[in-house]
């Protein structure tokens, strides 16, 4: 769960916002690779384990990602707020001292904490999700899977960043024209609130 520093004024600013489209928001070009898993466990607002079904995966997997009995899934395209007072939050929040701001470790845990409530409500455990997998890099120097989740037609990652649990995050994957889409509509949703986030993308 990276966070970019110029990207907390977003959460510290403007918690809660909402924008009024659809979160049916999917790549409307040739299909990617992709398939059905049940939800084990949410670690977060952007991390979970699945375990996916072997015939499927088999089928419409990607070709280079090797099968197994549960993984970590990375919800691509957004960051959430840290949910333990680990290093990554005393970095964040001894960079944002250093530039004079006052930042509140319980605000930002707090924040954290809600968007993982709010994907634990969305996905208990057993809950059947897809997995849509951008080329690729499909997954991360710690071995998880970086995927987009939709429940049903609803793009999880549209819906936190619309609902101001989550901000826009490219990551280091390569860029592919699918890929690019998909920020254009999360950036696009932020716009959609007609507030100004400085910081955001």
């Amino acid at each position: 769960m990276k966070m970019p520093v110029s990207l907390i004024s977003v959460f510290l600013i403007f918690p809660g916002l909402s924008c009024s489209v659809s979160h049916s928001v999917r790549w409307p070009g040739s299909p990617l690779p992709h398939f059905s898993a049940r939800i084990v466990y949410v670690h977060d607002g952007d991390t979970v384990t699945v375990a996916p079904d072997p015939a499927e995966f088999d089928r419409t997997g990607p070709e280079d990602l090797p099968w197994k009995p549960t993984n970590h899934v990375r919800l691509l395209f957004i960051d959430c707020m840290e949910t333990a007072r680990n290093a990554r939050l005393v970095r964040l929040i001894s960079r944002e001292e250093q530039k004079g701001h006052v930042v509140s470790a319980a605000k930002l845990l707090a924040m954290g904490e809600k968007a993982g409530k709010r994907v634990s409500s969305l996905l208990p455990p057993g809950t059947l999700v897809e997995l849509e997998f951008q080329g690729p890099d499909h997954s991360d120097m710690y071995g998880r899977w970086l995927a987009g989740i939709f429940l049903g037609p609803t793009n999880l990652a549209h819906l936190l960043v619309s609902e101001g649990l989550a901000v826009v995050y490219e990551g280091p994957s390569r860029k592919t024209e699918a890929s690019e889409w998909y920020l254009r509509a999360l950036r696009e949703c932020r716009q959609n609130d007609a507030v100004p986030v400085p910081g955001g993308q």
